[in-house]
């Protein structure tokens, strides 16, 4: 999956990614590349700034559920 980030107002490139999960009130825990970025209970909405290239996102939730999904921050070209 190749994702291409667009600049804010400001000049900051952010990707908000988004999950859902059956209970509602479940925690999700968020890391890519193996380095923990933050946690979501309720609205599982995270913005973050990966650096361009290939990641992968792993979401765990306290039951030690987990989902992976790699993907490519792309630059774009000027």
């Amino acid at each position: 999956m190749e994702i291409y980030v667009p600049k804010t107002l400001d000049g900051k490139e952010k990707t908000v990614f988004k999950a859902a999960h059956r209970n509602e009130e479940a925690t999700i825990f968020w890391h890519i590349d193996q380095q923990y970025i933050g946690k979501t209970q309720h609205f599982h909405h995270l913005e973050c700034a990966p650096s361009p290239g290939i990641h992968e996102l792993v979401l765990m939730d306290e039951g030690g559920n987990t989902v992976r999904q790699k993907f490519e921050i792309v630059e774009k070209e000027e």
